[in-house]
């Protein structure tokens, strides 16, 4: 085949099926891009008249079947209207843009945005006139391929587009406040003043409080409130410097999210026009209570302009706004300690959860996080003030903080450690645990000497410096079978107090006996069962903790005796009843066992 040269083809109703399907994902953007062409035309002359102010008005006219949107920007000429209207994804504002290095303050870049009016309309007509004097043109299109270009009848600059609406078109647009909420909800910060039909007032803002150079917070404040119909609990003006600028306002919403899985998504502008209400990833991952408004000039819109190029100019203001948050909470800790402790009270779920991977985040929670203890709310910081190590027993640490775990044992625990001068934190919840731990890391990291211990007899300390216990010391092997519940582990020492038996619970053992009875019974779905053994990997050699008072009658005398003679019953009755106190729940094999022990008791006082 002899080689030769042809021209690229363009099937405009497949471009426009591409839009529709798959570029854009409203049906409404062609209102978005045309605001911003007449937006720009206004900029380019102002570039010419510094006087120049321009306006944009938007007129719906149902019975016409027509969407007009008109400006007195600088308009077009015969030639520029052939070269860049008619070709696609050559663009006249991003050729401008390229020209002033990104500063002209102009939105447009692609070449596409007229096409997109397609969607909506079955034929474009422009009527543009330059500035410069040259006559009027008029570009008229449908969805075909040819375009007439003649002579128009505009008498002053500037360029009026109409679309002639397809039925789609009259169905999204179905009066003029729906087009007023679409004008507001694209170009409601644009400097330049739009006007719908004939109401006499612009219907965008024009501007914002946090947009100014030095935005008053109380106005910030006010308008973000009214934006997004929520009362912000704490608002952050931005003004960042630097390669990739930000400006804008974050606010601290108070709707909370569930766990840790929402995403944190804020309003993006590029030029003050929305790219998108739901920009994600450009706030912490870990502050999904974020919301705000943010203008990028440094960052570059994707073709369909619905959302961010993450490119590094993107991870760039991304790491600056997480770095000015950060800043942010230590600067509240510093000036309105209550004010921080009350938003992470709010947000405290989402904040413990996220702190785990986050150093930083756990510096700013180290005084303003409160976990729930023995004594009360207190910080981490408070916690590790409280929990000096007694110099006497303790030879590698300079403080010992104590916590459980076991939900049903707050109570019991409380009392252990009433009066004492040291806190037990309740971790009842997994991931406090998990943060508790981590906070000791950190200061393990920064060089002090302290430990974290459960609040358990087999921890060293416990039994003498928490109970107040005495030598203490296991069982015979024949008394740790018959006292030994559930698997209980037991020992004996001399306690203060006048219960014969005291329990320690492992609530993670006795879940996993729970579900050791369940597979005898029924099958458990796999995948449950998956994340059971992940959940109790760690709790296979755990068990629940008996301590014996040594000092009680009760226990002396049954000590002295068999553990086959009727005291035995008696005592592990009580040893059941400490149990209990704790949470445990008997298991069928120890039911059984107290069952007999109840009919041994009732014969030995019957006489028999």
């Amino acid at each position: 085949m002899e080689s030769r040269h042809i021209p690229f083809r363009v099937h405009m109703a497949g471009i426009i099926e591409i839009m529709g399907t798959s570029l854009y994902s409203q049906r409404t953007t062609p209102v978005r891009e045309l605001l911003q062409n007449a937006h720009d035309g206004i900029v380019r002359r102002r570039a010419e008249d510094l006087g120049f102010q321009g306006r944009i008005d938007v007129l719906l006219d149902r019975e016409a079947k027509t969407l007009t949107v008109t400006d007195d920007g600088v308009g077009l000429d015969a030639a520029e209207a052939e070269k860049y209207l008619g070709t696609v994804g050559m663009s006249l504002t991003g050729l401008t843009k390229r020209d002033s290095g990104g500063s002209s303050g102009l939105i447009g870049q692609f070449g596409i945005g007229l096409l997109s009016g397609f969607l909506l309309a079955e034929r474009i007509v422009v009527d543009s006139r330059r500035t410069s004097g040259s006559e009027a043109v008029r570009w008229e299109a449908d969805q075909g391929t040819d375009i007439n270009l003649g002579r128009g009848e505009r008498v002053e600059p500037g360029t009026t587009v109409t679309l002639h609406l397809k039925p789609v078109g009259l169905e999204l647009l179905p009066d003029e406040e729906a087009l007023c909420d679409l004008v507001r909800g694209y170009a409601d910060f644009l400097p330049v003043p739009i006007n719908v039909g004939t109401r006499p007032q612009r219907v965008n803002r024009g501007t914002a409080a946090w947009l100014e150079p030095t935005p008053d917070l109380e106005l910030v404040e006010a308008e973000l409130s009214e934006t997004f119909d929520t009362a912000p609990l704490a608002v952050l003006p931005l003004q960042i410097g630097g390669a990739s600028p930000v400006s804008g306002a974050l606010f601290v919403s108070s709707e909370r999210t569930p766990g840790f899985t929402s995403r944190p998504a804020v309003t993006a502008t590029l030029s003050r026009m929305v790219i998108s209400r739901r920009v994600e990833n450009l706030t912490p991952p870990w502050a999904t209570f974020l919301r705000g408004v943010v203008e990028l000039p440094g960052c570059r819109p994707t073709a369909s302009r619905e959302d961010l190029v993450r490119d590094a100019a993107f991870e760039s203001a991304r790491e600056a706004i997480e770095a000015r948050v950060l800043a942010w909470f230590a600067e509240l800790q510093a000036e309105e300690p209550a004010r921080l402790k009350s938003l992470v009270q709010w947000h405290r779920y989402s904040l413990a959860g996220s702190a785990l991977k986050v150093p930083a985040l756990r510096e700013v929670l180290r005084d303003a996080y409160a976990f729930q203890t023995t004594a009360g709310p207190l910080s981490f910081a408070d916690i590790l003030d409280r929990s000096a190590a007694d110099p006497i027993f303790e030879l590698e640490a300079d403080r010992v903080v104590w916590f459980h775990s076991e939900r049903h044992q707050e109570r019991f625990i409380s009392a252990l450690f009433e009066g004492q001068g040291r806190p037990c934190v309740h971790t009842v919840r997994t991931f406090e645990e998990s943060l508790l731990a981590a906070f000791m890391m950190d200061a393990r990291a920064s060089g002090q000497r302290v430990d974290l211990r459960s609040a358990r007899v087999s921890s060293p300390g416990f039994d003498d410096q928490v109970l107040g216990a005495k030598g203490r010391g296991p069982v015979s092997a024949e008394w740790a079978e018959a006292l030994g519940l559930g698997g209980a582990e037991v020992s004996i020492a001399d306690l203060p107090g006048d219960l014969p038996a005291i329990a320690f619970l492992d609530e993670r053992h006795d879940l996993r006996s729970t579900f050791d009875g369940l597979r005898t019974q029924e099958e458990i779905p796999s995948g449950f069962q998956a994340l059971i053994d992940r959940h109790l990997e760690s709790t296979a050699d755990a068990r629940n903790e008996v301590l014996l008072n040594g000092r009680h009658s009760l226990v002396q005398r049954a000590m002295e005796k068999s553990p086959r003679h009727p005291l035995a019953s008696v005592l592990r009755l009580q040893v059941a009843a400490a149990l209990e106190r704790s949470g445990a729940r008997p298991d069928a094999a120890s039911q059984e066992t107290l069952s007999r022990d109840l009919e041994w008791i009732a014969e030995a006082l019957a006489g028999h």
